[in-house]
């Protein structure tokens, strides 16, 4: 009921209560009734509605004194003597109930100021009323809510909160407090909870003591709470991050009494007793007068700090430490105590003293070498890293020469010469062939006579650029040679060794007597067998040289006692591996050969061998690499191909098949670049492995494309694989993009089906898959784009759903069809979805932009264009993202189109991305103004925009209300 209506019930009222009391008091003096009259009338009128109080008895005393005049024919003394004190106490009434208005208007306006929800609870009917701001805070209006109980109150408070709040309460009713205050979580209407401060108490009881009314308030503490909650996970989060630092930490006040200690501090000092509150000297009351000192400093302001301090222990112990001590400041910005940062680094020097040790002994090492030893590049010059002494020794030179000059013509005078072994060296080194990289009896000379041979040896870094050279001064070797060919009459026997040592020189030569037992044993030998030459010297061959084959792991027979049983050379298997006396396996190839004397009488065995361990090593990772994909670590094409031809027998049948392809990947790599691409294909081959882990092979055949092999299975079995694979790549997220695949199969089922027509069936069904589900995958992807790319960068959000509405109100303006409005909406929203490829610091900077950085910025409408245009839902938007930034003068990017070759929607989303871009505050410029911006759109007509459809826009759009603001 609204006041008009309690309005005319107070008359209907009083005049009953007219009647009643005319009657009632019939006999009574005139006056006294009409009195009593009107003061009911005032009365209820005050009650019901006191505005209309004056009007009601005015005309009622206007009514009394005429009546009294033409009825006692004398001037109406009475009557006006009582019309004018009901007039008084009218006004009084009036003026109290005024007040009274004004007061509680006054505290509805503070209630609404402070944006504090108030409630009041009728305990006995259960009613609950409320303000406007109390439902608002939880997203309801009041009528949303009505009607409001104790019910509605329970069904949106957090059930453990409720129980509380239900305690307090009662101890309110009780009487065990006189207030109710607590902090509860409520259900807001979207569905997440906020915190608020519920106060109350109660304001009304009844005689016998009990609650009637209760009045309180609701306050928002979301934000105060979460604010509280961060500052507690921060809390703990420093807490955690000092108690697992290296360093102790100790903060103190400015009187050097404790106030934080960490761990590691007490830790450090062997400290076992609570020193919150003590005085630093008080813990350590021999500390020295330097530290006292650095205390006082850093309570004057210094930071001092040391690298390698030492500390004495009470026992007497010598610590190493790295120390800093800095005042901390308190929010005033005084000084209010220091901290003391210390780490015991005895481990640290320990190991950097060793680390210098083992570095001098490894110089010392490589520098007394007999053998040169460099590191260095080839390509496209020769380029020192390291040389040692003896390297520029050997080839009669200095390492200064070496490092500053072209190393063929420090090395080789002869120029002719110097071209044939340069040219021969980087062709051996370009084969990749570490038994081409062997250069033997390379003659150095000086004025044009040969004054030495020497051998040389390239080995390849891992992953890197660079060689180690090796070179040997092979001179005595070959000076003995030539002197042994000159003796060979002398000693037959002699040059039988000899040369079988020669052409061993670089690898493990162990030589015997015709019983088996070693009489020779070099130091290369040693080396791979890990034996000294005084422990094999006279023991039989057999008793040290363990050897067996890698793949079968069985003994391999004596090839010395081969020998000495057939009298021929022999070679060891290609799988020999040698069994060293430390247990280690070493793969090694060479041959044994018969010594005989000059009656051809067989008197030992020479043995050559050399470990290539790390040859093979580097043979199978080749062989790996061609075998398998180099990205994902899967089979590759050509496996796959073997493979499947390989399974194509009885035993197999019937043979399965999946192809399978990875959706959106161009999209991905357009937008992301190829290193986000690259962690999609290893992300989706790792669900590919686990799902089919050794039930089947997968392979990677080509870009996007994989394949799994499954024999004697069935389509029931490769159905539930590719669920099963669906299933696991769809749990991966990369860039808010839900990864996906398209999968077909096939079986082949015996003999006679063509693996051809197979892999074609199997093909034909993935694409079939890719066109129904690809479509839906590639829109997906560019939703998770855009998303990407607003939730990184906030303005990108705001600017492109505002460009979008603005295009569509021109549009409107145009008269466009709806299809045509929503296209251009989503035009505008996505215009700028390129933006995803550009660097964060580009379209971060708040200054100007480089003219390079602009080109770079520029390419986000190609960008744009070949993501849109790769989705069948958004390529119709492909053409707008390309050209909204052509200007209509034909100097705009990126194809310079001129006037109306411009299509329209994209000379409407040019000038709806200038407008909104220019309204809107940037890092490095205010927002200009309505009219300012109008006033640059007018300036720039004919050039930059559409002249037509910028009088559109001022005229028709920017007129409307929502474009005033």
């Amino acid at each position: 009921m609204n006041e008009k209506q309690y309005g005319w019930l107070g008359i209907i009222i009083g005049t009953f209560m007219l009647l009643m009391l005319f009657v009632y008091n019939i006999k009574e003096d005139y006056h006294i009734i009409v009195a009593q009259l009107l003061l009911v009338q005032i009365i209820i009128g005050v009650i019901f509605y006191y505005k209309w109080v004056m009007p009601i008895t005015i005309i009622l005393i206007i009514a009394h004194v005429s009546y009294d005049a033409i009825t006692l024919e004398t001037f109406p003394v009475d009557a006006v003597f009582t019309s004018v004190i009901q007039l008084g106490v009218m006004f009084l009434l009036i003026y109290v109930l005024h007040l009274r208005k004004n007061l509680s208007k006054r505290l509805n306006n503070i209630i609404e100021a402070t944006r504090i929800g108030s409630w009041e609870w009728n305990l006995k009917t259960n009613e609950v009323i409320v303000n406007d701001r109390w439902a608002e805070m939880l997203g309801y209006t009041k009528e949303e809510l009505n009607p409001i109980t104790s019910k509605t109150w329970e069904s949106l408070t957090y059930k453990t909160d409720l129980d509380k709040s239900n305690e307090q309460i009662q101890k309110v009713f009780n009487k065990e407090q006189e207030y109710y205050d607590i902090e509860v979580k409520m259900k807001h209407k979207d569905g997440h909870y906020i915190w608020v401060n519920d106060r109350g108490k109660v304001t009304e009881w009844d005689k016998s003591g009990r609650p009637v009314l209760m009045s309180g308030t609701h306050t928002d503490i979301t934000d105060k709470r979460n604010l509280k909650d961060k500052i507690l996970y921060y809390h703990n989060l420093m807490d955690y991050v000092i108690d697992h630092m290296n360093s102790g930490i100790a903060v103190h006040d400015k009187d050097l009494n404790y106030i934080y200690v960490s761990k590691h501090y007490l830790e450090q000092y062997n400290i076992k007793e609570d020193i919150i509150g003590k005085h630093h000297y008080d813990v350590f009351p021999d500390l020295p007068q330097k530290w006292r000192d650095v205390h006082q400093k850093a309570l004057k302001g210094e930071v001092l700090s040391a690298d390698r301090d030492e500390w004495i222990r009470e026992d007497g112990e010598r610590e190493i430490t790295r120390w800093e001590c800095r005042p901390w400041y308190d929010e005033f910005g005084e000084i209010g105590g220091i901290i003391v940062y210390t780490e015991i680094i005895n481990d640290f020097i320990k190991i950097e003293e060793e680390l210098k040790k083992s570095k001098e002994l490894l110089q010392a090492v490589m520098d007394n070498l007999p053998i040169g030893i460099a590191v260095n590049s080839v390509k496209p010059e020769v380029n020192f890293e390291y040389i040692n002494d003896n390297f520029a020794k050997i080839y009669n030179t200095t390492i200064k020469a070496l490092k500053e000059g072209d190393f063929a013509e420090v090395v080789y005078e002869d120029e002719k010469f110097r071209k044939e072994i340069k040219k021969k060296i980087l062709a051996d080194i370009a084969s990749n062939n570490p038994d081409k990289m062997v250069w033997k009896d390379i003659p150095i000379t000086k004025n044009g006579k040969v004054v030495k041979y020497v051998t040389a040896y390239n080995t390849p870094l891992p992953n890197r650029d660079l060689y180690i050279s090796t070179v040997i001064d092979d001179t005595l070797r070959k000076k003995l040679e030539q002197s042994l060919e000159e003796s060979a009459k002398e000693s037959f026997i002699q040059k039988e060794k000899i040369e079988a040592t020669l052409l061993a020189i670089g690898d493990a030569v162990i030589s015997t007597d015709e019983f088996g037992k070693i009489n020779a044993f070099n130091d290369i030998a040693s080396e791979v067998t890990g034996f000294s030459k005084a422990e094999v010297k006279g023991k039989l061959f057999s008793d040290i040289f363990n050897i067996h084959n890698e793949t079968t792991k069985k003994e391999i027979p004596c090839p010395v006692k081969r020998v000495l049983e057939t009298g021929k050379t022999i070679h060891l298997e290609n799988h020999t591996v040698l069994v060293t006396k430390t247990k280690e396996h070493k793969i090694i190839e060479d041959s044994a050969a018969p010594i005989r004397n000059q009656a051809g009488k067989l008197i030992g065995v020479i043995l050559v061998f050399r470990d290539v361990t790390e040859k093979k090593q580097k043979q199978r990772e080749i062989e790996f690499l061609s075998l398998h994909d180099y990205l994902t670590g899967l089979y590759n094409r050509r496996f796959f191909t073997e493979k499947f031809a390989s399974l194509d027998s009885f035993e197999h049948y019937p043979l399965g098949v999946m192809m399978i392809d990875v959706n959106g990947l161009k999209i991905i790599n357009d937008a992301y670049g190829h290193e986000v691409g690259d962690l999609v294909l290893k992300e989706s081959a790792k669900s590919m492995m686990k799902v089919i882990n050794d039930r089947g092979i997968v392979s990677r055949i080509g870009g996007d494309e994989f394949t799994v092999i499954v024999d004697n299975t069935s389509v029931e079995e490769l159905e539930n694989l590719k669920e099963k694979i669906n299933l696991e790549i769809s749990n991966h997220k990369i860039q808010n993009i839900t990864l996906s695949v398209s999968i077909g199969y096939a079986l082949k089922q015996d003999k006679d089906d063509d693996i051809s027509e197979v892999l074609k069936t199997a093909e034909n069904i993935m694409y079939k898959f890719k066109l129904a589900d690809g479509a839906s995958a590639r829109n997906h992807t560019i939703q998770a784009i855009l998303k990407t790319l607003t939730d990184k960068h906030a303005l990108e959000r705001t600017h492109s759903e505002r460009v979008g509405k603005i295009s569509k109100a021109i549009g409107k303006a145009l008269k466009m069809h709806r299809d045509e409005l929503t296209e251009l909406e989503m035009s505008g929203l996505f215009h700028d979805i390129g933006k995803i490829s550009i660097p964060d610091k580009i379209l971060n900077k708040p200054g100007k932009l480089t003219k390079e950085e602009y080109e770079i910025i520029k390419e986000h409408t190609r960008n744009g264009y070949m993501i849109l245009r790769a989705a069948d839902e958004y390529s119709e938007l492909a053409e707008n993202a390309l050209l909204h930034h052509e200007h209509f003068d034909g100097k705009g990017y990126p194809e310079g189109l001129k006037g109306e070759d411009i299509p329209l929607q994209a000379r409407i989303i040019c000038i709806a991305d200038a407008y909104e871009a220019m309204t809107s505050n940037r890092p490095y410029r205010d927002a200009l103004s309505v009219e300012q911006a109008k006033e640059e759109l007018i300036k720039y007509k004919g050039t930059q925009f559409d002249p037509k459809l910028v009088d559109i826009f001022i005229n028709k759009v920017l007129t409307k209300s929502e474009f005033l603001d």
